[in-house]
């Protein structure tokens, strides 16, 4: 790790001669795995409700290939994050960054005093009184950050959609401007700066 900015030292590394023997003895020892996959059956991971897990493993998949086969049978549930646009993966980096900071805004991630405290233990929390899957509300404050779960709301609309990827037409061409205009068409109509969903484009 030469990149990791001194942050190594507080990760435990274990080695493994191959995926099944890791993946059962984190079984063993009762952790659930959670494995990250694009193909079909996999939940979107903001409908899991990670408070119900008493220890979880999340496993990310190679940038290029996904997760092996063999790892999408040995997993207790296979889960991928929800996205908008046009792209359909994430970097591995940008993948677990967003995993990790979904997990903390929903309140999933555990130290290791309340990791090795028993579930029936007093200083343990208590159960969620609601049997149902969804993640708690996200918070009421704006300056909270926004979960993953409440993007489900911020679909866009046809006509938004067509003027995001007009204008990605329009700067991935030199001279795009100029040359819509040789050809008649109003530029009025694709202004600089236009606003999305309280976002500006240029």
């Amino acid at each position: 790790m030469t990149s990791a900015m001194g942050t190594q030292k507080w990760l435990d590394l274990k080695q493994y001669s191959n995926t099944k023997e890791c993946i059962l003895k984190l079984k063993k020892e009762g952790w659930i795995i959670l494995a990250t996959d694009l193909s079909k059956g996999a939940k979107d991971i903001t409908t899991l409700n990670f408070r119900q897990f008493d220890k979880y493993a999340i496993v990310l998949g190679n940038e290029e290939r996904g997760i092996s086969s063999e790892m999408r049978e040995l997993c207790d549930h296979r889960v991928f994050l929800p996205m908008k646009g046009f792209a359909q993966s994430f970097s591995l980096s940008v993948g677990c960054a967003s995993i990790v900071s979904h997990l903390n805004t929903c309140g999933a991630l555990k130290d290791d005093q309340t990791l090795s405290s028993s579930p029936s233990s007093p200083s343990s929390p208590p159960p969620p009184s609601s049997s149902s899957s969804s993640l708690p509300p996200p918070p009421s404050s704006s300056s909270s950050p926004l979960p993953l779960s409440s993007l489900s709301s911020c679909s866009l609309s046809e006509s938004e959609r067509n003027r995001i990827l007009c204008k990605w037409a329009i700067h991935s061409v030199r001279g795009s401007r100029a040359i819509l205009r040789r050809e008649g068409f109003d530029m009025n109509l694709y202004p600089k700066n236009s606003s999305i969903m309280g976002f500006k484009t240029r």
